[in-house]
């Protein structure tokens, strides 16, 4: 929960995607959402059990993925991309340009929860 440190994380032109279809945030609209938790001392946490990371050959972007535990939606996987701030040579920073959550579905599952999600949305 300690924002500043969090949001330090994240270029100004991020985009944080959430598991839901609607959670498509700029920086400043995921703060907006995040910052009333974050305040309260509360936030979320995600411990990662697996991680892959490639760099660009110029060192200037990189895009990884990772499988995430969380006590409320067990396995999640979570994709994004950074760029490199700074001078490569003085180290530079690291920052999310892009961010995606998703809650992986095994495939025996994958119909009936489509079904479901559409049922869902045909409501709507």
């Amino acid at each position: 929960a300690d924002g500043p440190r969090y949001w330090a994380l994240y270029a100004p032109d991020a985009v944080f995607l959430g598991t839901d279809a609607t959670e498509r945030w700029t920086l400043a609209q995921f703060k907006a959402y995040a910052e009333p938790h974050f305040s309260k001392g509360k936030g979320w946490t995600y411990k990662a059990t697996e991680r892959h990371v490639d760099i660009a050959a110029d060192g200037s972007y990189a895009w990884f993925d990772e499988l995430l535990d969380n006590a409320k939606l067990g396995q999640c996987r979570g994709t994004g991309v950074l760029r490199r701030e700074g001078p490569p040579a003085e180290g530079g920073s690291w920052r999310f340009v892009q961010y995606h959550l998703t809650i992986p579905v095994p495939n025996d599952l994958a119909e009936a929860l489509a079904e479901q999600v559409r049922a869902l949305n045909e409501k709507d």
